[in-house]
């Protein structure tokens, strides 16, 4: 079910960066993209994210390799409101260390995070222009 839009939403393709806490340590980078013709799974799967489902908790979220081994990884999360979808990234650099463990060494800011949200932008940019 989507969430209603709050009244201040831009509906536009600049990077909305901001930095919102998932918990006590970690900040995910926000950016948004409005509804047009194709659901947010199918784009960010064009820009060349694979699904990935963490079967223990029943979480859908999306990972993009930098390599031949899972690690380091972009990693998003989708988030669906009444009129757009909110992307947040980071970069995973490493598996977390300890059984069970959550956290991770991940980067949630800097050149490279936002050189794959200037990415990402391009290609469902890109997309959407094809769509017309």
């Amino acid at each position: 079910m989507k969430n209603p839009a709050p009244p201040e939403a831009e509906l536009d393709f600049s990077l909305f960066f901001r930095y919102n806490r998932r918990d006590r340590t970690l900040f995910d980078m926000k950016f948004k993209f409005p509804y047009k013709i194709y659901n947010a799974d199918y784009l960010i799967r064009r820009a060349g994210y694979g699904r990935w489902e963490d079967k223990e908790h029943g979480v859908i979220s999306y990972t993009r390799k930098l390599g031949a081994s899972n690690y380091p990884r972009f990693h998003v999360h989708l988030q669906n409101f009444e009129k757009y979808f909110e992307v947040g990234l980071h970069l995973d650099q490493k598996q977390p260390s300890y059984l069970k463990e959550k956290a991770h060494s991940g980067e949630y800011e800097g050149p490279v995070v936002e050189d794959e949200a200037r990415r990402i932008t391009a290609v469902i940019a890109e997309i959407y222009d094809e769509g017309k």
